[in-house]
């Protein structure tokens, strides 16, 4: 897909961010950071 290698992108780079802001990543289970209501593994996957 031409979309698979941006969303991973995405991924690495707000994996970094959230690291140099030292805020805990939300388990795959707890409800995404985005405020969608969704379930992290669902939406973002952060």
């Amino acid at each position: 897909m031409l979309y698979a290698h941006a969303e991973e992108r995405m991924r690495e780079v707000a994996g970094r961010l959230m690291r140099q802001m030292n805020v805990k990543r939300p388990g795959r289970n707890e409800p995404c950071l985005c405020g969608s209501g969704r379930k992290a593994k669902k939406c973002c996957g952060v």
